[in-house]
């Protein structure tokens, strides 16, 4: 959530929605509203699925260059419950 990429030294990396097109639309929303830094703006990633997110988290994630960053966190937004069944 937003405590986590509002932290001194924390980025926010990716998005995933399971409905198609609605984490670029999130992302997209958010940058027209001038809710992300620079740096977020030009690197953040959508996916659609958590096999898709989890496979390139777990590459190191890659910035736009095509270069290898830093995952350190993954935040599942998911209702309790349902973390089992994602995952």
């Amino acid at each position: 959530g937003p405590a986590f990429y509002n932290s001194h030294g924390s980025t926010l990396a990716a998005v995933m929605r399971r409905t198609p097109g609605k984490a670029r639309e999130w992302i997209d929303e958010n940058i027209r509203e001038g809710n992300f830094p620079e740096e977020v703006k030009e690197n953040i990633r959508g996916f659609e699925s958590v096999e898709s997110l989890m496979e390139w988290a777990l590459r190191g994630g890659e910035d736009a260059g095509g270069g290898r960053g830093t995952i350190d966190v993954i935040y599942v937004a998911t209702p309790p419950g349902a973390h089992l069944q994602v995952i």
